[in-house]
């Protein structure tokens, strides 16, 4: 037999102890292993759930976009009238000065026409013709 390859006792007690801590370490992989392992299932279901989610959301903005398209265009008609009716308005000053400026003239000229010598001097007939129609009517 060769030097050093004598089976001792110590030889086969150290060698079963190595190979229980290499065992027990390999458990503790195992374990380690099963542990990441069941961590990445539960990832995988959350994310599962979750891509299910999205596509449920998804699906409901597919759905939505033919409402949102006709809601974008119903803003676009209604922004459309209210330009028409702002650039209306827009032009109600001008107009307005010049009926202040009509009231104006005609009050002036029913001033001319009242204070004239004709329609001072026909003052009695049209008080005459007011008090006919009040008492006979015409």
């Amino acid at each position: 037999m060769a030097v050093g390859s004598e089976i001792s006792p110590g030889n086969g007690v150290d060698e079963t102890r190595r190979l229980r801590i290499e065992m027990d370490d390999l458990r503790l992989e195992l374990e380690k292993a099963r542990e990441g392992n069941a961590s990445l299932q539960q990832r995988v279901f959350a994310l599962s759930h979750e891509l299910e989610r999205l596509h449920d959301t998804t699906q409901a903005l597919v759905e939505l976009r033919p409402k949102l398209d006709e809601g974008q265009s119903r803003l676009r008609e209604t922004e459309g009238r209210l330009a028409e009716a702002q650039n209306e308005l827009d032009g109600w000053p001008a107009r307005m000065a010049e009926r202040d400026h009509e009231i104006k003239d005609l009050r002036n000229r029913l001033q001319e026409v009242e204070s004239s010598a004709s329609w001072r001097r026909t003052k009695p007939f049209r008080k005459l013709r007011k008090s006919l129609r009040k008492h006979v009517g015409i």
